[in-house]
């Protein structure tokens, strides 16, 4: 598009000259620009290497990454039992697996159950009634444990 304007020009040969000038300039500083903006790309580079190179020398940083793991973990854990309504709890896990097959109480808001320790789960125990009917009791519904 500018050639066809510096040709269309032919007839004023010093208007002709400046736009051919004021081109050339123009060429010249976007040349610059590319040359800078290239020297900018290899100190980013560079910096982005030292970066790297820091955050390796950070005494202990294999540790705390891997506390941000397991913290993560635990927090995922959390949240799908909140969600759930099932939240887990290890110590009365510990003690129906510890317990397994032998007869409990298990004290309940709506009252007790006295059964066999069928299985341990994560957030509930399942028992066997003397009548061999089948109790799956959620641990955030026990208050009290009787061996």
């Amino acid at each position: 598009m500018v050639k066809l304007e510096v040709q269309s020009l032919q007839h004023f040969p010093r208007f002709r000259r400046r736009v051919k000038m004021k081109i050339k300039h123009l060429e010249h500083v976007v040349h610059r620009i590319q040359r800078e903006l290239a020297e900018e790309r290899i100190r980013l580079r560079h910096l982005e290497g030292e970066v790297h190179e820091l955050t390796g020398r950070i005494p202990g940083r294999m540790f705390i990454e891997g506390q941000i793991v397991a913290l993560e973990q635990q927090i995922r854990f959390i949240r799908q039992a909140l969600e759930s309504g099932l939240a887990a709890n290890p110590a009365l896990r510990s003690f129906f697996e510890q317990h397994k097959g032998s007869t409990v109480t298990v004290v309940t808001p709506s009252g007790s159950l006295t059964g066999t320790v069928q299985i341990a789960g994560i957030n509930a125990v399942q028992l066997v009634e003397q009548n061999s009917d089948v109790v799956i009791v959620p641990y955030s519904k026990i208050s009290a444990v009787y061996a």
